[in-house]
Parts: structure tokens; sequence; C-alpha cells
């Protein structure tokens, strides 16, 4: 009984694949599918050509410039420069509160904002603000100018809302 089932377990997939082979459609050659695609582009091409071979439309005509008063201008325009000339001037005029211009930072004062910074660029590298840093700004705060000091706060403020650094003080930040 062993005998007959092994030959048709052997014939039947092999007699399938054989009936498989001879009912596929053919593939289609690349000669055709490249043709197809020529083709495909001249029709692309000819309906470009074609649009762009249209007349040109109706050139447009530029239309005449209403009449202007030309003393009405003039008045206006000697309006605008006298405006700008006082402003200028105001500009340039010294402060009316009668305060005097900041003084050059000294060498301490540059010395303190750059520890200033420093410390901020450790805190940020290492993505926290401690009890430490904050006492090391509070000594370096003191020696600077008002300009370097509002540098220095609007960095540090601007990592701690941005979370460049995460805040492990016991209080505020300074």
């Amino acid at each position: 009984m062993k005998w007959p089932l092994l030959p048709l377990l052997l014939l039947g997939p092999a007699l399938g694949f054989l009936a498989g082979r001879s009912t596929a459609p053919e593939p289609a050659s690349p000669v055709g599918v490249l043709r197809a695609e020529l083709e495909r582009q001249r029709d692309v091409l000819e309906a470009f050509v074609a649009r762009h071979d249209a007349p040109p439309p109706a050139p447009i005509l530029p239309t005449p410039a209403p009449a202007v008063d030309l003393g009405w201008l003039r008045a206006e325009l000697a309006r605008v420069v006298r405006e700008e000339l006082a402003a200028a001037q105001r500009a340039q005029a010294p402060d009316p509160r009668g305060l005097p211009p900041a003084p050059e930072p000294q060498p301490y004062n540059i010395a303190a904002h750059q520890e200033g910074q420093r410390i901020l660029d450790d805190a940020t590298s290492q993505r926290r603000w401690t009890d430490a840093d904050a006492q090391a700004m509070r000594r370096a705060l003191v020696n600077m100018t008002d300009a370097q000091r509002e540098d220095v706060l609007r960095r540090l403020a601007t990592a701690i809302n941005t979370r460049a650094v995460e805040l492990q003080t016991s209080g505020a930040p300074l």
C-alpha cells in the first residue's frame, strides 16, 4: 500500500508546478515597457509645445498716472524732513535726568563677569543649578557693572526657563 502512495506524492506537486508554468502569462519585455514610457513622454512634450506655441496675450497698456499737485508734494516732503531732523536731534541730546554715561568697566568688573559666565557655563554643562552655584554667583554679581549683571542674570533666567538647568537649590535660584 505504501508503494503506490509514494509515486503519487512525488508526481502531484511536480505536475502542479508544470501546469502552472504552462498557463502563466508572458512577462512584459523591457523593450515594450520602454516604448510605452517613451510614448507617454512624447504626449507630455507635445502638450507642452502646444501650450507654449499659442499666441501671446494682448499687451497690457500702462494707464496714465494721475496729475499730482507738486506744491503739496514739496510741502509734505519738507514736513517729513523737518520731523526726522527733530527726532535725530532728540536722540543725540544728553540725558534730561542729568545722569552721566556709564563708566568703562574696570579689570575687577571684567573678571567678575567672566567668573559669572564660567559659573553659568559649568551649571549648564552639568544641567543643574545648586546652592553652591547660587552662592558663587552672588559673590560675582557684587563686582559687576549694571550691564554685565543684567547680561548674566538674563542668561541664568533663560537657562532656567528653557530647562537647560534643573534647580536644585533649597530656596530661590539666587
